[in-house]
C-alpha cells in the first residue's frame, strides 16, 4: 500500500462514502493537502498521508473517546468541588459577619 491515499481509496478502506472523508478533511479533523494546479480555486484533489490517517484513527478510537470522556468528567468534578468550596467559604464568611453583628 502506498503512503498516500485519495478520499475514495480511504472511504473504501473505512467502508464509508467518500463524502464522509471529505467532511473530515473540510472540518480539519483529517489532515490532507490539495495537489491541484490552482489550490483554493476549482475542484481540489486531496491526498492524505498514512500518518495523518493513523493519527485520525487514534483520535477517533473508542479508547481515545473513553479517555476524553473520563477526563471531561474529572474536570467537571473538579470545577464542582472548587465551586462548592468557594460557596462554602463565602457562606462561612457571611455567617461570621452575621454572628458579629448579632453579638454587638
Amino acid at each position: 500500500m502506498s503512503d498516500w491515499s485519495t478520499p475514495p481509496q480511504l472511504a473504501a478502506e473505512w467502508k464509508c462514502k467518500p463524502h464522509a472523508v471529505l467532511k473530515f478533511i473540510s472540518s480539519g479533523e483529517l489532515e490532507a493537502f490539495d495537489i491541484s494546479h490552482n489550490p483554493g480555486t476549482g475542484r481540489p484533489r486531496w491526498r492524505i498521508h498514512r500518518d495523518a490517517v493513523k493519527a485520525f484513527e487514534q483520535r477517533r478510537s473508542a479508547t481515545a473517546q473513553a479517555d476524553a470522556k473520563r477526563e471531561l468528567r474529572s474536570q467537571r468534578r473538579r470545577r464542582r468541588r472548587d465551586r462548592a468550596a468557594r460557596n462554602s467559604a463565602k457562606s462561612h464568611v457571611t455567617d461570621n459577619a452575621t454572628r458579629m453583628e448579632v453579638s454587638e
